[in-house]
């Protein structure tokens, strides 16, 4: 019961960065999920991770490899509906400044999320994440 009550949190937190007035001029070329190449790296917290593992299942946990998110193919984001709020927020063309507000807005409110439903709060780049997720399936 508690992962669904953090999972419905999350997607009513990702409703509230939708609606954020974010530079929305991604053209969804999907090169920002290819950390190596675009030379960053996606940061999430815990309870995006148990979210995430909650909407997709936990036999559809990827590691990631070569740095390329997993769930990258054909050039387009196979978990969309439940991609984490660095992907809803980042838009390679947008202002740096909007993005960062809207960013540690985010930070917060998934530490309340977690403190209230009793989640750790953990801040990791994404391949540690999903190694973390993947070690502890079945």
């Amino acid at each position: 019961m508690k992962n669904s009550e953090v999972s419905k949190a999350v997607e009513e937190f990702y409703e509230w960065i939708e609606s954020q007035e974010i530079d929305h001029t991604c053209t969804g070329c999907g090169d920002c999920c290819n950390f190596t190449e675009y030379d960053h790296l996606l940061f999430v917290t815990g309870v995006e991770l148990t979210h995430f593992t909650e909407a997709i299942g936990t036999e559809n946990i990827k590691p990631m490899q070569n740095g390329i998110c997993p769930y990258m193919a054909g050039g387009k984001c196979t978990v969309y509906e439940n991609r984490f709020a660095g992907c809803r927020i980042f838009q390679c063309k947008g202002s740096d400044e909007k993005q960062g507000e809207v960013m540690e807005k985010a930070l917060r409110k998934f530490k309340d999320i977690g403190e209230k439903f009793g989640v750790d709060y953990s801040y990791m780049d994404l391949a540690r994440g999903l190694a973390g997720l993947k070690s502890h399936d079945g």
